[in-house]
């Protein structure tokens, strides 16, 4: 099997290591093929590659594995999120904030939330807004999301703005020595996972190094299985077995501890 490593990308918000649930613990050692003139990058100057996924050696490494951005499954998600937001507490609290905001702090949060009940019948505010809410990502929201060109332009973007650092679980795979190893004249690099370049910044009990998920179907919506939807690719590569990393956009090279990596070569 093949690992992604995760980063968040700079500019770009639809898309960060913690949308996915954590993945299982990666194999302590992860191994990364490399041509006998890279070596020295890698050894020597402690950097490595990552590379744009739509410049990887696979024509579909970015593709549409699913119907729709937005489905049940999110919108139940949203709903949950919402909900603490629009308790009476809450909304007072945001109506204070923009009463301040736009200088009419004179004015009581609870007698603008009862002028504003006062519009609607007297029905409670807390008990508007969640209409009003879902009629807004009924109408607006959803069919945005869902539009083909959206989702065509939402992988587009992460083709480009996403760099990825491949890694397999197998240093002794004859197709990676063939391709990737200058035909078995190059070299094999093992990666320690337990080193802390691996791992999150804010979380270190949560590795960075995101299982490759092999996938052919099509599922009806993102939040069915997020990494089948995002970190997949189709299981003809499934023998070509990998885990990646995610860097920001504009990065080609990163540099990382020597300590964190020893070499071998066939």
């Amino acid at each position: 099997m093949r690992y992604w490593m995760m980063w968040k990308v700079q500019n770009m918000d639809v898309l960060s290591p913690d949308d996915f649930e954590n993945s299982p613990p990666p194999p302590r050692f992860l191994y990364k093929y490399l041509t006998a003139e890279r070596i020295g990058n890698v050894l020597e100057d402690g950097t490595v590659r990552f590379t744009p996924l739509l410049n990887t050696n696979d024509t579909f490494e970015v593709r549409s594995t699913f119907d729709k951005l937005i489905g049940p499954k999110a919108l139940s998600t949203l709903a949950d999120f919402m909900k603490p937001m629009l308790s009476e507490e809450a909304v007072l609290q945001r109506l204070s904030e923009t009463l301040k905001e736009n200088n009419l702090a004179y004015i009581s949060p609870e007698q603008a939330k009862k002028l504003v009940e006062q519009q609607y019948g007297g029905i409670p505010l807390e008990r508007i807004l969640p209409d009003f809410i879902n009629l807004t990502v009924d109408n607006l929201l959803v069919p945005y999301a869902n539009n083909p060109k959206t989702i065509n332009n939402l992988l587009e973007q992460m083709g480009r703005d996403l760099h990825c650092f491949s890694l397999s679980e197998r240093m002794d795979n004859a197709l990676m020595w063939a391709h990737y190893a200058d035909d078995h004249a190059g070299f094999v690099v093992a990666f320690d996972t337990e080193h802390a370049w691996f791992h999150h910044r804010v979380d270190p009990e949560k590795t960075r190094l995101q299982k490759v998920v092999y996938f052919d179907g099509k599922l009806d919506e993102v939040f069915d299985n997020p990494q089948a939807a995002f970190i997949s690719k189709m299981s003809d590569w499934d023998a070509v077995s990998r885990q990646v990393q995610f860097v920001p956009k504009l990065i080609s090279a990163v540099r990382l501890a020597k300590s964190a990596m020893q070499g071998r070569k066939e």
